[in-house]
């Protein structure tokens, strides 16, 4: 599938990336930030 996030919506679309890898072919990013920490994403 294609994403599209903006703002809120991109924290959204690389959560849903990260949660499911294999249904994500492209994703864009509109209006985001770093986020310092996002779920369980961050590795130790």
């Amino acid at each position: 599938m294609h994403i599209y996030g903006t703002s809120m919506g991109s924290f959204i679309a690389q959560e849903l990336a990260l949660n499911h890898p294999g249904r994500v072919r492209r994703m864009i990013l509109d209006s985001s930030a770093f986020p310092t920490h996002v779920g369980n994403s961050t590795k130790e």
